[in-house]
């Protein structure tokens, strides 16, 4: 959880930061927005949790706002199903099925 450092590669639109020891890293990368989250809470995320990129400053799904990792701009899920939960109800082309995911009776913000 030391200082951050320049990215290192842009993949997909995220920034990747070389981090060979980290925990989640993948190829020695891991991705900005996860190192930004820890640093924000104090410690490395559980491999479950993901953190989300809210769309504050830039429409959700362009690469600026996937490349935004301001604080403010993140959201940590606790697991890839409420995230993608919050998805089914939020996006408008999203192709998931939302009466099958409200059917949960789980509500996200």
């Amino acid at each position: 959880l030391g200082k951050l450092i320049k990215p290192f590669r842009i993949q997909e639109g995220y920034i990747y930061i070389y981090a060979p020891n980290h925990p989640r890293a993948l190829r020695k990368l891991v991705p900005q927005q996860i190192l930004v989250m820890e640093k924000y809470l104090g410690y490395y995320l559980k491999s479950e949790e993901v953190v989300h990129h809210k769309g504050i400053k830039y429409p959700l799904n362009s690469i600026e706002n996937k490349q935004d990792n301001r604080i403010e701009n993140l959201r940590l899920f606790p697991n890839k199903s409420e995230h993608m939960r919050w998805h089914a109800l939020n996006d408008k082309n999203s192709g998931l099925n939302i009466r099958h995911l409200k059917s949960y009776g789980k509500s996200c913000n």
